[in-house]
C-alpha cells in the first residue's frame, strides 16, 4: 500500500488561509485566498513561492481585507475570477500569466463567486454573491450561439 503524502505550504499571509481550490484542468495548481489583498496561485510541484500573486482586485488603500473573498477558476480553468473589497468590480486573471484580463463593474462589493458549467447545454454561469445572488452569463456564449 502506498504511504500517505502531505504537503505543507507556508503561505506568507498575515492571517490564516480561508479558501483553497484546485484547478479543474491542471492538477498541480492550487489557488488560495485569505484576508490579504493578494491571491496566490501555487504549483505544488515547487510550492516555495507562488507561481503568481494576483493583485489589483482590491481597493489599493487596503493592506488587509475585512472580509474573506472567494475566487474561483473559470473558463475551463484558463482564468480566475474574483471580487475585491472596495472595488465594486469583478476581476478576471489569466492562469498562465497572472495578469488581469478584464475588470467589470458590479456596482456592489461581492464576496463570493462560483462557476457552474453545464456541458450538456454548452452553457456556463458565474454566480456572484453578496447580500443577494446574481447569475452572470459570459459574453462569449452569446457570441457563439448565433
Amino acid at each position: 500500500m502506498a504511504e500517505a503524502c502531505t504537503l505543507s505550504i507556508d503561505a506568507a499571509v498575515t492571517g490564516g488561509v480561508n479558501v483553497v481550490e484546485w484547478s479543474p484542468v491542471k492538477e498541480h495548481l492550487l489557488l488560495s485566498a485569505s484576508k490579504d489583498p493578494l491571491i496566490p496561485l501555487y504549483d505544488i510541484r515547487n510550492a516555495r513561492e507562488p507561481v503568481h500573486r494576483l493583485c489589483g482586485h482590491v481597493n489599493q488603500k487596503l493592506q488587509r481585507c475585512s472580509h474573506i473573498y472567494r475566487p474561483t477558476f473559470v473558463a475551463d480553468g484558463s482564468a480566475i475570477a474574483t471580487p475585491g473589497q472596495g472595488s465594486k468590480a469583478l476581476s478576471l486573471y489569466s492562469v498562465d500569466t497572472g495578469k488581469a484580463i478584464s475588470r467589470g463593474h458590479l456596482g456592489y462589493d461581492a464576496t463570493m463567486v462560483m462557476w457552474a458549467n453545464d456541458a450538456k447545454e454548452s452553457t456556463s454561469v458565474l454566480w456572484v454573491a453578496s447580500r443577494h445572488i446574481s447569475p452572470l452569463i459570459p459574453l462569449w456564449q452569446g457570441v457563439n450561439s448565433g
